[in-house]
């Protein structure tokens, strides 16, 4: 993980307003329409990336969730091996499931904005083309 020497650059969680969540907004050499969310709880200063493409804009929500059903349709209870796993790795319970139900009305009220997460085995690009920035 760290054979690769990352260089670390900081942001403060206070940003814009973005559909309801704080944006980190002015990333350091990437254009406007990449930016962070925030989306504490799983750790701290959690983030979640949003990507503007021609298919419309992704939230790679990170760790945010474990399994595309939590955020996705109904809310979902997890098996047993995931909801400890979960709650071994997390930091703040409350602000977790807080962020969950936020992705979750997020995802129903914005179908220009599609959600998943670092652990969807089902995901895939589905063709979207990420603008390309000079």
């Amino acid at each position: 993980m760290w054979a690769h020497s990352p260089a670390w650059e900081t942001y403060s969680d206070e940003g814009e307003p973005w559909l309801g969540f704080e944006s980190i907004r002015q990333l350091r050499d990437l254009p406007e329409d990449i930016f962070f969310v925030a989306l504490p709880g799983h750790t701290l200063g959690h983030c979640g990336m949003v990507v503007n493409t021609s298919n419309g804009l992704l939230l790679d929500a990170g760790d945010a969730f474990f399994d595309p059903r939590e955020v996705n349709g109904p809310k979902r209870q997890l098996g047993l091996p995931v909801r400890l796993f979960e709650a071994i790795v997390t930091t703040d319970k409350l602000l977790r499931v807080h962020n969950q139900n936020r992705l979750r009305e997020l995802a129903a009220s914005h179908p220009e904005v599609t959600v998943f997460a670092a652990h969807d085995p089902t995901w895939t690009w589905g063709g979207a083309q990420v603008r390309a920035h000079q």
